[in-house]
């Protein structure tokens, strides 16, 4: 497969949900554990892209339903405004990876305390 459409294939998973961002952010951090191949491709494509990683046409896409979906949130009270829908992928993107750029957890309580840590830190970062 082709590493940019394992990626889109990994991002179009049905993860995203601007109402539960925490939940989000846990269910990615799993996705890359789990696939470390694919946080290999993430980071690799970050480097040859920048911040162009779903840019291919059905990522735009992805990305537009995202920020929609972000906008409406913060309309409606559910979310802080004080970032633009950009700013929230890149920050709920930053936090999902944080422990992703360390060595794997020693066990399962280990990854559940990493999970429990970016779900926190999302929600406290962007919950009204």
């Amino acid at each position: 497969m082709h590493r940019g459409q394992e990626v889109m294939d990994a991002a179009q998973a049905d993860r995203f949900d601007p109402n539960d961002l925490e939940g989000y952010a846990g269910r990615t951090y799993d996705l890359l554990v789990e696939r470390p191949r694919l946080w290999r491709l993430l980071t690799w494509h970050h480097l040859e892209r920048g911040q162009d990683v779903l840019m291919l046409p059905a990522g735009e896409v992805l990305l537009g339903e995202k920020l929609d979906g972000i906008a409406a949130a913060q309309a409606e009270g559910r979310i802080v405004a004080d970032f633009t829908p950009m700013d929230v992928v890149r920050l709920v993107a930053a936090l999902t990876q944080l422990w992703c750029m360390t060595g794997a957890a020693r066990d399962a309580t280990e990854h559940a305390a990493r999970r429990a840590t970016i779900m926190r830190a999302v929600g406290r970062l962007l919950r009204v």
